[in-house]
């Protein structure tokens, strides 16, 4: 029998990829009580929206207000997700729901409800109770150590907090050659630890669009330049995802910013359509009218060159040539686990 399971929501507004001990500032945080698959709550209903992913739902829940469950089902066909929030709760927390009809729905209600009947904490990958909670050993994450960590920020906020560590963790090499690398290559990574960031680095499309799966991430551009003034400049993209490979990762996001004291332009418009990957072994003539590979959009152009052997940005609607680029995350929200 499927036991009911404690899900630990955080909603955060902070920088966790960056992982100094500055950046923990205004977390909230909501214990959920995740019930057995196949059973949801027949209550009041707040609003059915669909969600990115299961855990989305949940996610959803704890950012509206009056949101007390929220009955969870996945479309396993099209890979959507139906989150019904509700207004009510049910007061035997797992006990008393009724049949869902599918075994790809279920229900999560939120401690503000009440005590649902809240089952002692169980540990699993060698993590250890204290308090009602696990602590799991660094490799290892989510409310019962059941799973391996998502990023680097969960391991600092697990309480491994080495003073050694810089904060950023980069996912693009830093002034390194990429120019002209296949698309196995780039897909897979270069890399990977543990080699040294001294070497020549790329977290790879697969593992970044894996990573963005599992919560929303801001990516943030620090870019420098020799010529001209300013010489460097940073922006932000809220909300990033990179598509599958069957949309050749396609590049999109909820809005962009420049950084308000040292602005650069958006190297990835999306006004003139879809930004999706290419490498020489997937368009040639694209790739090397370009110097590289990298996204671009329908007309084989892109503003933000990155993985090309000369790197370029855009500023003050002049191109740019840059010295150095950094791409890295920070997780603005993240996610129950499923």
């Amino acid at each position: 029998m499927e036991l009911p399971e404690v899900v630990l929501i955080l909603t955060l507004v902070i920088f966790t990829i960056c992982v100094t001990a500055d950046c923990a500032n205004d977390v909230t945080a909501g214990v959920y009580l995740r019930c057995p698959r196949g059973l949801q709550f027949r209550g009041q209903q707040l609003a059915t929206v669909t969600g990115r992913s299961h855990v989305d739902c949940a996610a959803r829940c704890s950012r509206t207000s009056g949101c007390m469950g929220v009955n969870v089902c996945l479309d396993e066909q099209s890979g959507h997700v139906t989150c019904s929030m509700m207004t009510t709760f049910n007061s035997g927390g797992c006990d008393g729901l009724t049949d869902a009809g599918s075994q790809s729905c279920f229900y999560v209600q939120s401690s503000a409800a009440g005590d649902g009947g809240t089952p002692e904490i169980v540990c699993e990958n060698g993590g250890t109770a204290s308090g009602g909670q696990c602590l799991c050993p660094p490799q290892y994450g989510g409310a019962t150590c059941q799973r391996l960590v998502r990023d680097c920020a969960e391991i600092y906020e697990n309480g491994y907090q080495d003073s050694s560590y810089d904060g950023i963790y980069d996912i693009q090499p830093v002034g390194k050659a990429t120019a002209f690398k296949n698309w196995a290559t780039l897909k897979a990574g270069i890399n990977l630890p543990p080699a040294t960031m001294d070497d020549e680095f790329f977290i790879g499309l697969e593992n970044l669009h894996q990573l963005l799966l599992q919560g929303e991430y801001q990516l943030v551009v620090y870019a420098e330049w020799s010529s001209g003034s300013g010489s460097r400049g940073s922006a932000y993209y809220d909300n990033l995802n990179i598509g599958t490979e069957d949309t050749k990762f396609e590049l999109s996001y909820d809005s962009f910013r420049a950084d308000v004291d040292k602005p650069i332009d958006n190297g990835f418009p999306t006004t003139s359509g879809p930004i999706k990957f290419y490498t020489n072994d997937m368009d040639f003539m694209c790739t090397m009218s370009s110097g590289g590979a990298g996204w671009f959009v329908s007309s084989c152009t892109s503003k933000g060159k990155i993985f090309t052997a000369t790197m370029q940005w855009p500023v003050s609607g002049v191109t740019q040539q840059l010295d150095l680029v950094q791409l890295s995350l920070t997780r603005t929200l993240a996610i129950a686990d499923p």
